[in-house]
C-alpha cells in the first residue's frame, strides 16, 4: 500500500506537480450507548471548516456529517464489527479563498472491522478495515432523492498505536490508505492517505466523557493533472458514552 504514494524524492523532482495546501479545522461530537454482550450504538455529527483563505471569506464550509449512525458488536479478544450510515455534504468549490457555489450530498453506507492488540501497560495497537458504498447526487437534491451523480466504492485501511499518559489520557499516532477500488465517473485507484496524532482525555470516576484534540495531514489528488491536496488538520472532538456494561 506504502508503494502506491509517491515518495519525497520523487515529488521533488516534477517541477509540473502542483500542491493546494489547505488548513481546515474539525469539531465533532459522538454519543453512544452501550448493553448486553458488548453491542454499541452511536451517532456522530461533525462541521469541517477552512480557516480564513487568502482574500477570501473566513472560515467557509469544506464538509459536513450529519448524522453518521453505527450499530457494532464486540467478539472476542480485541475484535469487534458494524455497519453504519453516514448522511455526508461536500461543498464546492475546495477553495477557501472562494465563496461556497454548490452542496453536494453523498450517501454513505458501510462495514467496519477492527483488531485490538493489547500490549504491556495499557499500550496497543491496532487495525480497522472499511468497506464504503458511496452514492453522490447533484446539488442542491436530498441524500435520499434525485438522480444519482456518481457511485463508489472505496476500501480504507487504518493503523494506529495508542500508550498512556498517565492516569486518564492517551497518546495515538497512525496512517490511514484510501483505495478507490470502483466508481461510475473518473478517478484512479489511490484516493487520499492520512497522517494522524491525537491526544484523548476521559472524564469521571465511569469514564464515560471523552475529550480528543488532534491533528491530520490529508493528502489527496484535487482532480486535476498533476495536482494534489495536501491538508493540514486539527481536529476537536467531545463523546459520552452510557449503558449496562465498559470496553473500548
Amino acid at each position: 500500500m506504502v508503494s502506491l504514494l509517491p515518495g519525497p524524492a520523487e515529488l521533488s523532482g516534477q517541477e509540473d506537480l502542483q500542491l493546494r495546501h489547505q488548513a481546515l479545522y474539525w469539531l465533532g461530537a459522538d454519543w453512544g450507548y452501550r448493553w448486553g454482550r458488548g453491542y454499541e450504538v452511536s451517532i456522530e455529527a461533525e462541521e469541517r471548516r477552512y480557516f480564513p483563505g487568502a482574500g477570501g471569506a473566513p472560515f467557509l464550509r469544506h464538509q459536513r456529517i450529519l448524522p453518521n449512525v453505527y450499530l457494532s458488536k464486540r467478539w472476542g479478544r480485541g475484535w469487534r464489527a458494524g455497519v453504519g450510515q453516514w448522511l455526508f455534504t461536500i461543498a464546492r468549490p475546495q477553495d477557501p479563498t472562494q465563496p461556497v457555489s454548490a452542496l453536494i450530498p453523498e450517501h454513505r453506507t458501510y462495514l467496519r472491522l477492527r483488531k485490538r492488540y493489547r500490549r504491556s501497560q495499557g499500550a496497543f495497537w491496532q487495525w480497522r478495515l472499511q468497506s464504503e458504498y458511496r452514492l453522490f447526487r447533484g446539488a442542491g437534491e436530498g441524500p435520499f432523492s434525485g438522480p444519482v451523480a456518481r457511485e463508489d466504492y472505496r476500501q480504507r485501511f487504518r493503523f494506529t498505536y495508542s500508550w498512556p499518559l498517565g492516569q486518564d489520557w492517551h497518546l495515538s499516532v497512525g496512517d490511514e490508505l484510501h483505495l478507490r477500488l470502483a466508481t461510475t465517473g473518473s478517478g484512479g485507484l489511490f484516493q487520499q492517505n492520512r497522517i494522524m496524532a491525537r491526544f484523548s482525555r476521559r472524564w469521571g470516576a465511569a469514564q464515560r466523557l471523552k475529550t480528543t484534540l488532534g491533528f491530520i495531514q490529508w493528502w489527496q489528488p484535487s482532480g486535476a493533472p498533476r495536482s494534489y491536496y495536501s491538508r493540514y488538520i486539527f481536529r476537536f472532538q467531545i463523546g459520552y458514552r452510557w449503558g449496562t456494561w465498559k470496553g473500548a
